[in-house]
């Protein structure tokens, strides 16, 4: 049952699900091949929307997923949706996650058939956010997309002369 399960992190990206250090599971191939299916039933999508509005409560955060400016924090100051060549998806994925099995081709499909499952979900579709900022990340490395998204905030930040985070929905 969903409320018996104790998810916490650190400030390390360290996940824990019931005290058990599950970080390096998140990205492997069995995972990935049932995300969609498990994030598209409402009772998972509401604990988890209520687990990170709890967790941003009294913390400044970046977050990441496929709903987090539309249905997590629909007024977050800033929110930025970043996008790349669906070939150089796979290449990352696979970089990051070197234990998978599969070649690029089924990378790529696999991350196609993700796409397609979550932006066809009844429930927080993958769409991108009002007010979100587009990032094409394709030609990026990662401490380009850090100084970017970095830069951006910086300056909006010095127009409005205040730093506040609009945490809740």
């Amino acid at each position: 049952e969903l409320k018996k399960l104790k998810i916490n992190f650190n400030f390390k990206n360290e996940i824990f699900i019931n005290d058990i250090d599950v970080s390096n599971k998140l990205r492997q191939d069995s995972v990935n091949n049932n995300v969609s299916k498990v994030s598209a039933v409402k009772v998972v999508r509401d604990n988890l929307v209520a687990l990170q509005r709890n967790i941003a409560l009294d913390n400044n955060v970046v977050m990441e997923g496929r709903d987090i400016g539309t249905t997590v924090f629909p007024n977050a100051d800033f929110k930025f949706y970043l996008t790349a060549d669906i070939e150089v998806r796979a290449k990352r994925r696979l970089i990051e996650n070197q234990k998978s099995e599969n070649d690029i081709q089924s990378m790529i499909d696999q991350i196609k058939k993700r796409d397609n499952l979550d932006k066809k979900r009844k429930h927080s579709p993958l769409v991108v956010a009002d007010g979100a900022i587009i990032i094409d990340t394709t030609n990026m490395k990662i401490a380009d997309q850090v100084e970017k998204i970095v830069n951006i905030i910086k300056r909006k930040d010095k127009y409005t002369n205040e730093w506040k985070w609009k945490n809740k929905p």
